[in-house]
């Protein structure tokens, strides 16, 4: 599922915990191809309609980022104002990208949220492990396997 030039896997959606691990490939083109309207329109939508409202986007396979309006950035944050979007192993340069335009505004990113593991990990070690950062003193449940 995607756009002409960003293609977008969901690897995992827990609808009790209202997450999901989305996994984006390809070139990230708000500017000529307005890739964050097709995300949030035809993935999004659907899963905020679901209950979904955590969300850690994988990027190690965004190869190019080409910014432009931020309003449906804003409209995803304001409609996930309960939970949380991380963006997850994106390269430097998206990032200081996203950081020039502001995006810490709706959503966490940066290298203190990259986890090179990730792929090994099970999904809700990822959740539990975001969430524990988040909200420090939470306590993830004994059945969920500890990051090592």
């Amino acid at each position: 599922m995607g756009s002409d030039t960003l293609y977008f896997k969901i690897l995992f959606v827990d609808e009790s915990l209202g997450f999901s691990v989305i996994e984006l490939i390809g070139e990230w083109n708000d500017l000529i191809g307005n890739d964050i309207m097709w995300l949030k329109r035809e993935l999004i939508d659907p899963l905020l309609a679901r209950g979904i409202d955590k969300y850690i986007l994988m990027g190690e396979n965004v190869l190019n980022y080409h910014g432009d309006e931020d309003s449906y950035y804003q409209e995803w944050a304001e409609e996930s104002a309960e939970g949380w979007v991380i963006g997850m192993g994106f390269r430097e340069h998206i990032l200081d990208e996203w950081a020039r335009l502001g995006f810490s505004r709706y959503f966490l990113f940066g290298e203190d949220w990259n986890d090179p593991m990730w792929r090994t990990r099970h999904p809700l070690q990822l959740y539990w492990a975001v969430s524990a950062r988040l909200f420090p003193g939470l306590d993830c449940p004994s059945h969920i396997p500890q990051l090592r």
